[in-house]
């Protein structure tokens, strides 16, 4: 009969508290690594906000330059992504797990790129702060093998005999 009545307030409030997931630290990569190469990654993963996080998984990236993009190179391995369990507001994860350089990545200098929360499961109060680069960089190479000396073979040798050869290979690479 009267439908300006139907809504009623509380007589109190509630706070709602976003978490923000941050990757507070990453440690620096090995100085020089090849496509294929596998290499451990260590990093710490905060909430930096007031309301808790529920459980997320930090990804690991190389990139040309210190900003996530599109065109950076998603680390692979086992498992190539860091668990993170839950976190309360200001508690962070510190841990270490092992990441591989595709095997497709094209030589060159590159930033290691910790993405926290990359799945993007957990609401956050900013999406945009989730990444942190390196401060050093790691030169991916590819590695040249060459034989720089061979010895000769004997002057005369016998069907289905054998005969020692000794040659020096050499990896001109990395």
């Amino acid at each position: 009969s009267n439908e300006l009545n139907n809504c009623s307030a509380s007589a109190g409030t509630v706070q709602v508290l976003a978490s923000d997931l941050v990757v507070s630290s990453v440690g620096n990569p090995l100085a020089v690594v090849s496509p294929g190469e596998s290499f451990l990654v260590t990093d710490t993963t905060a909430n930096s906000g007031p309301g808790a996080a529920g459980i997320s998984y930090t990804r690991y990236y190389l990139s040309a330059d210190t900003l996530w993009s599109a065109t950076d190179r998603l680390l692979m391995g086992y498992p190539g992504y860091r668990y993170i369990a839950s976190l309360v507001g200001g508690a962070s994860s510190a841990g270490t797990v092992s990441a591989t350089v595709p095997t497709t990545m094209p030589s060159g200098a590159y930033y290691l790129l910790a993405c926290a929360d990359d799945y993007k499961v957990v609401v956050e109060s900013n999406e945009a702060n989730n990444c942190t680069a390196s401060s050093g960089t790691v030169q991916v190479a590819f590695a040249d093998l060459t034989v720089s000396s061979v010895s000769s073979p004997p002057a005369v040798a016998s069907p289905g005999g054998y005969f020692d050869v000794t040659d020096t290979t050499l990896n001109a690479g990395i």
